[in-house]
């Protein structure tokens, strides 16, 4: 019977909140704070072979929108390693027109690339080759951002398979918090406005992120809406450079 007792109690003991080792009090976790963990540990372990981002700045009232088009892939050729990065970009130029007054020009669309290739190094729109350049392929860990329960409001998440959902929004006083100097960085990442955030993952990587926030109007462009809308893959990509 005394063996039968402590039994009983041994297994109470592994199903306590308090374990019978130790007084550490185990710690419930918010389903937010559990749908952060959920998608940065995906973010952990996303290495993408292909990033494709389409931005849209939309000036409203004003009848024409800004695209823009990134793509990148990484694989190899002939068996070294290679990514290529390329985008199409659409930009309203201005000028003044003398008298102090800024007009905007028609729309024009920009293109460029950037490569790296084992063996040759890295090179931009095409030109030489610098030998010592870096291969600049996502890594599992690289794309992270710092989403705490802290630094994001609004938080949402729902689970489906292959499709979980994590929405949010970031105070604009917090943006750089979460997105690190890259934010500074990126033209296209210019907000007035808090960010609204939507990551979705597949339960092991992540596989899109959409951002979207404004721009408010001032003396040289109206107010925008910007959408960023990412998409990532992992499948075996073929890598072919620019000519």
């Amino acid at each position: 019977m005394k063996k039968i007792i402590a039994m009983i109690l041994a297994l109470l003991c592994v199903f306590a909140v308090v374990s019978c080792g130790d007084d550490e009090e185990v710690v419930e976790k918010t389903p937010e704070e559990i749908a952060i963990e959920a998608t940065l540990a995906c973010y952990a372990a996303s290495a993408p072979t292909k990033v494709v981002t389409k931005s849209v700045r939309d000036f409203g009232a004003d009848a024409y929108k800004l695209n823009a088009d990134y793509v990148l892939v990484t694989g190899r050729i002939d068996g070294k390693i290679a990514t290529v990065r390329t985008y199409s970009e659409d930009r309203l130029l201005s000028v003044e027109d003398g008298s102090g007054s800024v007009i905007l020009n028609p729309i024009q669309t920009f293109t460029g690339s950037d490569e790296y290739l084992e063996g040759k190094g890295r090179r931009v729109d095409g030109g030489a080759w610098i030998e010592d350049g870096l291969n600049f392929a996502p890594t599992a860990g690289s794309l992270t951002i710092n989403i705490t329960k802290d630094n994001v409001t609004d938080i949402t998440y729902s689970e489906a398979k292959f499709n979980n959902v994590l929405s949010f929004t970031i105070a604009y006083d917090k943006v750089d918090e979460v997105f690190g100097t890259d934010a500074d960085e990126n033209s296209y990442f210019d907000n007035d406005s808090d960010v609204k955030v939507t990551i979705t993952n597949d339960g092991a990587v992540i596989t899109r992120v959409v951002i979207e926030y404004s721009i408010e109007e001032d003396d040289e462009y109206p107010a925008q809406s910007v959408v960023i809308d990412t998409t990532y893959s992992y499948d075996l990509e073929a890598v072919t450079l620019v000519k």
